[in-house]
């Protein structure tokens, strides 16, 4: 019997916007292999927007395959590796799904998982894990595979996620729920690591024909990457103070008041999330005939 988890930075794991879920995704699965890359940076490249990334074939060739081509990464859809095309029959699916996960793992790399969740069959935690916090709505939701077992689930095998939306944002899933979950419709699937089988595959396991099987042990899995070090803006050492961008280093925009008014603005309203409240809709609210001393920044710019 066999579990295998790949280590991988857990603090990182919740997305920074409500639809950042395939970027979160990516996030953690280079993390995992040593390599730290913002979510902002991730969704620019996969192409995500307010209604979030429209498939996991984004996700492979726009960001994992160019950071990490030895991996060979590939995505899978009901039917094959063309998306949209007929599904196949579903206990072909199913297999190949178990042992694409395992050999993707196996030689250090997580496989990143399309789900659709209806409100009848949100995901159950398995092998002592809490049930992850699925609503009653529908949800279409990317989740990242980091680890498998088949023991401790009364017999049968289970995925860890690590899903960057729901508490407790990591957990085990039982192996047929999460089947159940993915290739909803045509254009639904998920993308893994295609390298052989280590040999010799888990106990008491065959290999199905057409899953290859490596002759040696793959490398050791790197390190996960470390956590960002944190920003320091240094005070100013007199005279009049001043303010800048701690990424760019550029001078936020001055008092713009008459010269009776004071010299430095009252306050400043700093602007640091994603979604419809963006940089430019905080001045505007802000901006009263009673407080015309503002001055807004955006310190990390969100849409405007």
């Amino acid at each position: 019997m066999t579990t295998r988890v790949l280590p991988f930075d857990r603090s990182i794991t919740p997305q920074d916007t409500g639809y950042w879920c395939g970027p979160a995704s990516a996030q953690v699965t280079l993390n995992s292999r040593g390599i730290r890359v913002d979510e902002n940076t991730l969704a620019r490249e996969i192409g995500t927007t307010q209604n979030g990334t429209d498939n996991v074939g984004l996700i492979e060739t726009r960001c994992l395959d160019k950071r990490l081509p030895d991996a060979r990464y590939t995505s899978v859809y009901p039917g094959g590796l063309k998306i949209g095309s007929p599904a196949r029959p579903a206990d072909v699916r199913k297999t190949e799904f178990w042992w694409n996960c395992v050999r993707s793992i196996d030689n250090g790399y997580p496989v990143i998982l399309n789900f659709v969740v209806p409100p009848n069959n949100r995901p159950r935690g398995v092998k002592g894990s809490p049930n992850p916090s699925y609503g009653n709505t529908k949800t279409f939701h990317y989740v990242t595979v980091v680890g498998w077992s088949d023991e401790g689930n009364n017999g049968r095998p289970a995925l860890a996620i690590a899903d960057s939306g729901f508490r407790p944002f990591f957990y085990w899933i039982d192996f047929e729920q999460a089947f159940s979950l993915i290739h909803a419709d045509l254009y639904k699937g998920y993308a893994f690591a295609d390298l052989p089988v280590i040999a010799p595959a888990p106990a008491g396991s065959t290999v199905p024909p057409g899953i290859p099987v490596a002759d040696k042990p793959a490398p050791a899995v790197p390190p996960p990457a470390p956590p960002a070090p944190p920003i320091v803006v240094a005070p100013p050492t007199g005279g009049r103070p001043s303010l800048s961008d701690p990424f760019t280093g550029a001078m936020w925009s001055p008092n713009h008041e008459p010269r009776k008014a004071p010299g430095v603005p009252r306050w400043i309203g700093v602007h640091t999330s994603e979604g419809p409240n963006t940089a430019r809709g905080l001045g505007g609210s802000s901006a009263t005939p009673l407080t015309r001393s503002v001055t807004t920044a955006s310190a990390m710019t969100a849409r405007s």
